[in-house]
């Protein structure tokens, strides 16, 4: 076995007892490089992957409406900050893989939970508006259907939106609306109203004229025009 350590270099001429030795440490170190080289590209993934993961996390979080994944049984697979804040809980360990309706007995949990169900039957997007009486706050819920593909099975997105100052804003305006119809229509009434008076009273003032000294008419004219004030 000729063995070369470096281009022209002494070459090592080695005897057969040693060529098993030699052969057995560069397998060794074979597998030691090929190990290492798999360890490092393992690592490599992973830390890719984390990383990724960390983005999602991020991403998912920024989102400032209430957004939860629910698995085909019901349970939570996923959900952002602002679901957790409404849920009342502190960590995600608290909320994740139980029951969609163990997370409030109020809305929007209930409403949620119908819609997830509906989602799951009839495999199609759902919506609705439920009310939180006891908090005075509106939601507007809406679950989309996600088929199986990603080997995790059946998957419905909830999202849970506060509409509670929209509604507000909107029921002021039909307020301000009723109002200004109000006035409107009040006003014209007064002037409808006015006309006539105005000649009843002009023609009041010619009577009480042709009237003048008689006794019973103008008590009655004095009644009259009371009445037209």
């Amino acid at each position: 076995l000729a063995v070369w350590s470096a281009p022209g270099a002494r070459v090592a001429v080695l005897g057969a007892g040693r060529e098993d030795l030699v052969l057995d440490v560069a397998r060794r170190v074979g597998t030691y490089l090929r190990a290492r080289q798999l360890a490092t590209k393992e690592a490599r993934l992973r830390d890719q992957l984390l990383a990724a993961a960390r983005e999602w996390r991020r991403t998912f979080d920024a989102i400032d409406t209430p957004t939860m994944i629910v698995d085909g049984t019901g349970r939570v697979a996923r959900l952002n900050k602002s679901a957790l804040a409404l849920a009342g809980r502190g960590s995600y360990e608290e909320v994740l893989w139980r029951e969609l309706a163990e997370l409030g007995p109020s809305e929007p949990w209930e409403g949620a939970c119908v819609l997830v169900t509906s989602a799951l039957r009839t495999r199609a997007a759902v919506s609705a508006e439920v009310r939180d009486a006891s908090a005075g706050r509106t939601w507007e819920l809406a679950a989309t259907y996600s088929p199986e593909g990603d080997g995790e099975g059946e998957r419905v997105i909830v999202v849970a939106r506060d509409i509670t100052a929209r509604l507000e804003l909107e029921e002021s305006l039909r307020r301000s609306e009723r109002t200004a119809a109000l006035g409107t229509l009040i006003a014209g009434v007064a002037h409808e109203v006015r006309n006539p008076l105005y000649s009843i009273s002009i023609n009041l003032e010619v009577l009480e004229a042709e009237i003048a000294g008689g006794r019973p008419y103008e008590e009655t004219a004095r009644i009259i025009r009371a009445e037209v004030e």
